[in-house]
């Protein structure tokens, strides 16, 4: 297992025995990697922060393979297992593409919406190999395998995030795709809810592995119905759910309104008033536990309405955290706290993922979530491919006033972004105008905002 306490500092994420692997980083370089990917360089007179970021590009390079039976694809699961797991392929998947890995997010995004079946209850397969086969270690039949239920919900959100990123139209009207949205809200959410609440949960009768109700797979878990970190991800999966409906002209709405409710229902079902913390799962008699679940996805889903219940949420994830959690929580925490307007702890923990004396730092995830971190958390860049939107916020400290990203992906092409004193620059080169900061910048043009 990947640690030794099962209580609310340590959340387990992986259920096999060959989780404790070496420490160190790879060190063999894996074949067929894209010489074209990698060309985003980021610039800072904070040497901590330019080295912590040179890490993670190479690191993360260094999963990637341009060609393989299946396609391209990076590594998004053990190092070594030659594979790519749901959620972790959900979270690399920003990274991924300021990695300029946008043609192996699509191929693995579209692997999973692919495997979609119904004799697995519409669940994907949870692991696909390199050969694009059902890992063995998760799949051993239709009816025998392991799945976790927030995954259909997360991989949903982590298509509708890539299009805002890349604007690239097969994930808007690419059938696989397109069945894998409307399934996922319709019949795998009818599929999971046993107690008619519109909730995916367990069914206590079947393989307590297909079908875990949230993704902690710590001890207890296999004993629970439902998760808040389900809920979460359900509310999430069905805002993204509506806007991309919304741009093929298909009508929604219900979908917005179900999404507000379960955001209601965290906020007064599962919220404890008396400690000021949420529950993390319920079993089936409706007994709520707050040592189980994993808090870190409310906030990274961003499902918490209530401005208090935000607040102290945080507050009890960066507790948590500086007692020690394994890197696959961690690797969501920069983007967490940078997302929630707290850049000091962002950096701290962007600091923290990147350290060479972090425990297992060459699990995949670390190095992808950290480049995603750097461009969207640190630098503040986020891009809306509906309106060709770019926004920029720097979140530097002041001792590090002044960094620069070149050649950052964006909507098909590139931005450069510098960051001096108050002074802001971006260079357009994604081939067409782009709207920031009030005003549209021509391709191939030089725009400055003074703040």
């Amino acid at each position: 297992m990947d640690c030794v306490r099962h209580d609310t500092v340590y959340w387990t994420l992986s259920h096999r025995e060959d989780n404790d692997m070496g420490c160190n980083d790879a060190k063999k370089k894996p074949s067929g990697q894209d010489s074209s990917a990698g060309k985003i360089a980021f610039h800072c007179g904070d040497q901590n922060l330019a080295s912590g970021f040179r890490w993670a590009k190479e690191q993360a390079l260094f999963y990637a393979h341009d060609q393989g039976p299946a396609g391209p694809w990076y590594e998004a699961a053990l190092p070594g297992r030659d594979a790519y797991c749901m959620r972790d392929v959900s979270h690399q998947a920003a990274g991924a593409h300021f990695l300029g890995l946008d043609a192996h997010n699509k191929n693995m995004l579209r692997r999973f919406a692919q495997s979609m079946s119904e004799s697995r209850d519409y669940c994907c397969f949870w692991e696909i190999t390199r050969h694009g086969t059902p890992a063995p270690v998760d799949y051993a039949s239709d009816q025998d395998f392991w799945y976790n239920l927030p995954a259909n919900f997360d991989l949903l959100d982590a298509c509708w995030r890539v299009y805002c990123l890349t604007g690239d139209g097969d994930y808007l009207d690419s059938p696989e795709f397109l069945s894998f949205y409307d399934r996922t809200v319709g019949e795998y959410i009818a599929a999971w809810d046993h107690d008619g609440d519109g909730i995916p949960d367990r069914d206590m009768r079947g393989v307590h592995r297909r079908g875990i109700p949230s993704y902690d797979e710590q001890k207890g878990m296999e004993k629970m119905a439902v998760a808040a970190d389900l809920i979460a991800a359900e509310y999430r999966g069905l805002i993204s759910y509506v806007k991309l409906r919304n741009l093929t002209g298909t009508e929604a709405a219900d979908w917005n309104r179900k999404a507000e409710q379960l955001a209601g229902h965290l906020a007064v079902q599962w919220y404890d008033q008396e400690n000021q913390r949420f529950y993390g799962a319920m079993d089936p008699t409706g007994q709520m536990f707050p040592a189980l679940g994993s808090p870190h996805l409310l906030a990274y889903f961003d499902a918490v309405r209530d401005e208090a219940q935000r607040l102290a949420l945080l507050d009890q994830l960066h507790a948590l955290g500086q007692e020690g959690v394994i890197v696959e929580l961690l690797s969501h925490y920069p983007e967490i706290f940078f997302h929630h307007g707290q850049p000091e702890r962002g950096l701290f923990w962007l600091e923290r993922l990147t350290s060479p004396t972090l425990p297992r730092r060459e699990y995949p995830e670390a190095s992808f979530a950290a480049v995603g971190a750097y461009v969207t958390g640190l630098m503040g860049v986020s891009g809306d491919a509906r309106t060709r939107t770019l926004r920029t916020d720097s979140r530097l400290p002041p001792y590090a006033d002044c960094a620069s990203l070149e050649n950052c992906p964006l909507f098909g092409g590139s931005i450069d972004l510098t960051y001096r004193g108050p002074c802001t620059h971006l260079r357009n080169r994604t081939g067409a105008p782009l709207y920031w900061r009030g005003k549209w910048v021509a391709d191939g043009e030089t725009a400055e905002s003074i703040q």
